[in-house]
């Protein structure tokens, strides 16, 4: 397995933190994913959400600062910034789209930052998110593989995590 894009995380009061401050494209916004909307998953219940979305009694959710939208015609999910911090310009054309709430081709344009994933991918990484969670795991690597696939590991230590990261992007 080769690592494209990895997010090292540690565990600091009910959340994990990033260790490093880069905006690295698209891992980031899965990390902002988990840092805004996770704790509200959570509460709801993990199982309970993605049963929802499978049932496709909903097909979006809006956050604080991310958004996922659910396209049930492909199964895959949108992670994707809110259309307000788009630094680009609102065209008629795209103020129709926001207006419809057609968020997923607001990312097809690239008018806003997004990552893509299956569904299948998106459930692996809730539930997994889970279980880190409940055990206060202290460290996660969120990566992304050769594959696309993007999963997650957890570790007692930040230095077998880098050693981790080290042995598999060379």
């Amino acid at each position: 397995m080769y690592i494209k894009q990895s997010k090292q995380l540690k565990f600091k009061i009910n959340k994990y933190y990033s260790l490093d401050i880069l905006n690295q494209y698209p891992i980031t916004l899965i990390t902002r994913f988990f840092n805004d909307g996770f704790n509200h998953i959570h509460l709801f219940g993990t199982r309970k959400y993605i049963e929802k979305f499978k049932n496709r009694k909903s097909s979006g959710i809006c956050f604080e600062i991310i958004e996922l939208t659910i396209d049930s015609k492909s199964n895959l999910a949108y992670i994707s910034e809110i259309w307000r911090d788009s630094t680009q310009e609102v065209t008629p054309e795209i103020d129709q789209l926001i207006e419809n709430d057609a968020i997923i081709e607001l990312c097809r344009i690239n008018f806003i930052k997004y990552t893509v994933m299956s569904e299948d991918n998106l459930f692996h990484l809730l539930l997994a998110w889970e279980e880190f969670v409940n055990k206060e795991v202290p460290y996660i690597l969120l990566y992304q593989d050769d594959q696309d696939w993007y999963d997650s590991l957890a570790f007692e230590s930040q230095e077998t995590m880098e050693k981790f990261i080290a042995d598999h992007t060379q």
